[in-house]
């Protein structure tokens, strides 16, 4: 700010400029917490003040969606989205990085919190025989917890062994649905993995090798 002509002895009310703040002149730069406004004096036909105009920054300190160098206020600089994140769309090709501009208040615009987008993973399907009885739709971070209903069991890769598990999790990870070849399958009498509990009744049932069943009484 300007001031016509003053009198030894007087004090003026100095505003700064937009995107500077009033800080201790051995600063470079200032923040949005720092005012606006500082004192100046005249004495001996000079303006005497303890504080300066700085520019202020806009900082990542505390922003989780991107990553971006310190900027001064009307100065661009290339923000990266946090994995899992894409700039303006949630495809999942789209490009995680773009151009921001630092505001007077500190932000960037665009803001890396509404511009950085969850990407979409392609729509979760229903698994059949499960809790999961309608499509949806899911995007990075979301899972889902899948249950087989009673007599089926989870089929991590179609290829028929028993897991003697009733339950599995669907997650969207940056574009990616894991677990999205698990099924529901019928179980089966005895099941092919360790972790299955052991027979703990009064009598042993066996597979014979021909596949017929016996009952073999505890002596």
């Amino acid at each position: 700010s300007t001031h016509g002509p003053a009198a030894h002895g007087a004090a003026v009310q100095v505003q700064c400029a937009a995107g500077f703040r009033a800080v201790d002149a051995a600063r470079t730069t200032s923040s949005c917490s720092d005012a606006r406004g500082m004192t100046a004096t005249c004495q001996d036909c000079s303006w005497v003040r303890s504080k300066a105009c700085r520019p202020v920054t806009c900082a990542n300190s505390s922003n989780t969606s991107a990553a971006f160098a310190e900027a001064t206020a009307g100065s661009r600089v290339q923000v990266e989205c946090a994995r899992g994140l894409r700039a303006g769309s949630s495809h999942p090709g789209a490009s995680a990085s773009f151009e921001a501009v630092c505001r007077d208040d500190c932000e960037l615009q665009p803001s890396p919190q509404t511009h950085c987008q969850r990407v979409a993973c392609p729509q979760l399907q229903r698994v059949a025989d499960s809790s999961l009885s309608a499509a949806m739709a899911m995007a990075h971070g979301d899972q889902v917890n899948v249950t087989c209903l009673p007599g089926f069991q989870v089929d991590g890769n179609g290829s028929g062994v028993a897991t003697c598990a009733r339950e599995f999790t669907m997650r969207c990870d940056d574009g990616i649905l894991l677990n999205n070849s698990f099924r529901c399958a019928a179980m089966r009498c005895g099941c092919g993995s360790a972790s299955c509990p052991a027979w703990t009744d009064s009598g042993a049932l066996s597979i014979l090798p021909s596949g017929a069943l016996s009952h073999a009484q505890h002596s």
